[in-house]
């Protein structure tokens, strides 16, 4: 039989039950400080035998200022309605959910594991508790003002790019923003260098030589690189190289050791032999040049 309970702030706690009697009037309980008190609604009104019906219990709008705790209780009547699962109940994010067997008498936060069959299983569940702050700055035209502290890293890209070769160069990004990388003109060896755009230090295994030992040509002077996908295909005189960089993008942290550059099984996919090369397809963005 399905059955759920919605708990949400607006503030709201909503309850989708399937009733075990057909044909009746869920009446619904919520129970809550006297002031400010909650408002209840049934959707529908009159339901059948296992099909769902909505409990809502909003919470008005508060005039105070700072952090406010709040609580919403909402008490059913497990011989007209019930829950079978933890997926019954939505609460307002961050919140905590507790559950009585007793009609609120007692409470739990432990949830039932099993939806019938014990005296702790969700058909047995008579009241769903959520806790929780808001932080507040009052009320505006009937409707809450709210805010929330969120501590996110400042990324930050390094002031330069540096080499010990090569006059000029051009940058190009990661398909998830998390690395520059750049290639430096006329280089030989060739080189590839990456930067940690969330810290700005260099990338774990960088800079990094790429091409076969036998190949001596050096970086064009137009010196073009393009991720796609998981591999960097870099500009050169015939045809185009191919460094993989799958395990420098797991390695999230960019931590010492934990994932480095190496060359694709074909480190220079060859083209005509007189070409020079440096449009791509399917790439990632690029980004500042200096040639």
């Amino acid at each position: 039989m399905p059955s759920g309970l919605r708990l949400a702030r607006a503030v709201s706690v909503v309850a989708a039950i399937s009733v075990v009697a057909a044909g009746i009037v869920v009446p619904s309980v919520a129970q809550a400080a006297p002031s400010p008190a909650l408002t209840l609604t049934v959707t529908p009104a009159s339901v059948g035998s296992g099909a769902p019906v909505e409990l809502k219990a909003t919470m008005p709008v508060r005039d105070d200022t700072g952090t406010v705790a709040q609580e919403i209780v909402q008490v059913i009547d497990r011989t007209r309605v019930r829950l079978t699962a933890a997926s019954d109940i939505v609460a307002p994010q961050g919140w905590t959910l507790s559950y009585s067997f007793d009609g609120g008498s007692t409470w739990t936060g432990t949830a039932p594991t099993s939806a019938t069959g014990s005296a702790t299983s969700w058909d047995r569940v008579s009241a769903v508790k959520a806790s929780g702050s808001l932080i507040t700055d009052g009320a505006d035209a009937g409707r809450q003002v709210a805010s929330t502290n969120v501590a996110s890293p400042v990324s930050r890209i390094p002031a330069s790019l540096q080499s010990t070769s090569g006059d000029g160069y051009q940058a190009f990004f990661d398909p998830g923003g998390t690395r520059v990388f750049n290639v430096y003109h006329h280089n030989s060896p060739r080189v590839l260098d990456c930067w940690f755009i969330q810290t700005g230090s260099k990338c774990a295994g960088f800079p990094f030589t790429f091409g076969s030992g036998s190949d001596t040509s050096s970086t064009l002077n137009r010196s073009t690189g393009r991720v796609v996908g998981n591999k960097v295909w870099i500009s050169g005189y015939g045809g185009l190289y191919c460094v993989d960089i799958a395990a420098v993008l797991a390695n999230t942290g960019n931590t010492a050791g934990g994932g480095a550059p190496a060359n694709c099984s074909t480190p220079k996919v060859a083209l005509r032999a007189t070409g020079q090369y440096s449009v791509f397809a399917g790439a990632a963005t690029s980004g500042e040049s200096n040639e």
